[in-house]
């Protein structure tokens, strides 16, 4: 099982960097979960998982023109998932380094409970949380 990270992520704000505050973050997670997933198996419903958080300022335009919609696609016989959940963009911006790990590993978890119920049994997502949850050396309700 692999995990990618990739994101949707508001660039009109320079000054903000948040390509690099999330290319930073991202990397540091998905290198960290691919350590713990790579050689485990948790059900037969994923070999990869790609995520995709939005971080944008959604304005009233974007909003009328559909941008930045959140996905949820799981596809079954190709074992890939594709979800992308959004990320506030406020918290993100205004939270540490740690902070902002934590924010792609809630999505992250987020994503795979979602999985979890229309997977009916075929991801372990208890199992999944718990190696992730004992590595980074947190628990759900902290994430939030």
């Amino acid at each position: 099982m692999q995990l990618i990270i990739s994101g949707e992520i508001d660039g009109s704000h320079p000054g903000h960097s948040m390509h690099k505050k999330f290319a930073e973050s991202a990397g540091r997670v998905q290198s960290q979960v691919n350590n713990i997933i790579t050689s485990q198996n948790y059900g037969s419903a994923v070999s990869e998982i790609f995520i995709c958080p939005i971080i944008v300022k959604i304005t009233k335009e974007y909003k009328a023109a559909g941008w930045h919609k959140e996905r949820k696609l799981w596809k079954r016989k190709s074992r890939t998932m594709d979800f992308r959940l959004k990320i506030d963009y406020e918290s993100f911006l205004s939270s540490s380094d740690s902070g902002r790990d934590m924010l792609i590993l809630k999505n992250l978890i987020d994503s795979v409970r979602i999985l979890a119920i229309r997977a009916k049994g075929e991801f372990h997502v208890d199992q999944f949380e718990a190696d992730l949850f004992d590595h980074f050396g947190t628990n759900y309700e902290d994430l939030c």
